[in-house]
């Protein structure tokens, strides 16, 4: 039985930035599993080349193809949690990386805990050494008390985070390091959760490519909080119900 959220909305929307150029057809063809194998309403909502132009490939149900636009990850992201009509929100990595169905994991613990942003925490192996230094070095930064503030697996409030992503401007990686460091600052509910990633999850020199531009990003988020101008309303009220979609 399928359900969603009121007023035949979905009940999760899942948010996956490919960059310039189409999903890969195994990434589609792993979304339409993954929304196949959940008994409620999914919209996939596929952030940068279209998502019609991976040929042959299945289709999830609900699939929304967004533009790239200028910005990097973090742009891509919150332009997409804007677009997204589910109550939960998941957000993945390219490539899937970590599989969607570890989304069963941080659901659990955002029904267990009454959570607001799950964070999927990877094996301490599953990250190059260069990208966990410069995690650490953001997490030092931005004061934050969470062990992988760069994760790109993430289960969203959709409700509970929108005021904050509003008020967002990071546009790159470290547009995730801004979300938890808002979502920490203005008291909602974090958590991180274990997850499982494949072996070949990340070549070399991922982050650490981009870690001029993800450390200043930090330091511009520090800036902006101190100075007042994020300044967020008070989150909206929580609507009742189970992330498994009861």
């Amino acid at each position: 039985m399928t359900s969603s959220a009121a007023g035949g909305r979905p009940w999760l929307s899942v948010v996956v930035p490919t960059g310039t150029g189409p999903p890969p057809a195994a990434t589609l063809g792993a979304l339409a599993r993954f929304a196949a194998d959940r008994p409620f309403e999914i919209e996939t909502l596929v952030v940068g080349g279209a998502a019609e132009a991976a040929r042959g490939a299945p289709r999830p149900a609900g699939l929304v193809s967004l533009p790239a636009g200028h910005g990097g990850r973090g742009s891509a992201v919150r332009r997409a949690a804007l677009a997204a009509r589910g109550r939960w929100l998941l957000v993945l990595e390219p490539g899937l990386p970590v599989p969607a169905d570890e989304y069963d994991r941080l659901a659990t613990a955002a029904r267990d805990l009454d959570l607001d942003v799950v964070v999927g925490l990877r094996p301490p192996g599953a990250r190059p050494r260069a990208s966990r230094t410069l995690g650490a070095l953001v997490r030092a930064l931005l004061g934050l008390p969470y062990r992988d503030v760069l994760s790109g697996f993430v289960l969203l409030d959709r409700a509970r985070v929108e005021p904050l992503v509003r008020r967002m401007v990071v546009d790159g990686s470290a547009g995730a390091a801004e979300l938890l460091f808002l979502a920490h600052r203005y008291r909602l509910r974090v958590a991180e959760v274990a997850v499982t990633a494949r072996a070949d999850a990340e070549p070399a020199r991922p982050l650490a490519d981009e870690a001029p531009r993800i450390l200043a990003d930090a330091l511009r988020v520090r800036w902006r909080f101190r100075r007042g101008l994020y300044h967020p309303p008070a989150a909206v009220d929580k609507t009742p119900g189970s992330v498994h979609g009861g």
